[in-house]
């Protein structure tokens, strides 16, 4: 969520990793609500859309920050770290372990020379079953349903559970099943989906820190999509 005089505009990093992917950092986002619509809970409509209206080249360098040390960022309490390391290449690895088997361990790797589009962009979010209803008394999650993201199901699911998911995504009773531990029988594009997902979840998350990490020997020109978008 980014904050600004009194504003508030959440779910951003999806839009953000898709104009990373696309290469893109030059534009202006208007938006009529004060949320980015979660779509099927990935980037790929993003990048469809921004492809279809062209990118244009300008004719300005762009900004880099350059990273002339290892920076460290730790958060125990949540099991969470962060580590990033000078590099004569940009490539991001992400590694998850929600501790749970249903999911499992997970790691993601991702570099400049791969295609963002199909690498990174159909990869959706995922919640686990048990977040559900608290995401839901938090008045958050309007958007969600069984179709844009993995719900992973950690446990065997009660009548009374089916039924509190029915009405939450308001779907008949008889079309929700588990499959593989994935409610509602939804494919994976990938077997690391999650940890696909968080992946460009971070490129996002990274862009606010106001430029490109800048590998060694490396400029370009900044680019914008078309006036048209």
């Amino acid at each position: 969520t980014l904050c600004k005089n009194g504003v508030r505009i959440a779910t951003i990093e999806h839009l953000l990793s898709a104009l990373v992917g696309l290469n893109v950092d030059n534009l202006i986002v208007e938006l009529d609500g004060e949320e980015i619509p979660i779509l099927d809970g990935s980037p790929r409509y993003w990048v469809e859309e921004i492809k279809k209206v062209g990118i244009a080249e300008l004719d300005k360098e762009r900004k880099y920050i350059t990273l002339k040390e290892n920076i460290t960022y730790t958060d125990a309490q949540n099991g969470i770290e962060i580590i990033g390391i000078p590099d004569d290449d940009f490539k991001i690895t992400t590694y998850i372990n929600y501790k749970t088997k249903v999911l499992g361990e997970q790691t993601a790797r991702y570099s400049e020379t791969d295609d963002y589009e199909t690498e990174l962009s159909k990869c959706r979010t995922f919640v686990f079953l048990h977040e559900i209803e608290f995401l839901q008394k938090a008045n958050l999650i309007k958007g969600g349903d069984v179709d844009n993201a993995l719900i992973f199901v950690n446990k065997e699911l009660s009548e009374d559970d089916l039924n509190r998911l029915a009405t939450l995504f308001n779907k008949d009773i008889a079309k929700l099943d588990v499959h593989e531990g994935i409610l509602n029988n939804v494919q994976k594009h990938f077997d690391n989906e999650p940890a696909r997902h968080k992946l460009l979840d971070f490129i996002g998350d990274l862009s606010l820190i106001g430029g490109r990490i800048k590998e060694i020997g490396r400029a370009s020109c900044r680019e914008r999509v078309s006036p048209d978008v």
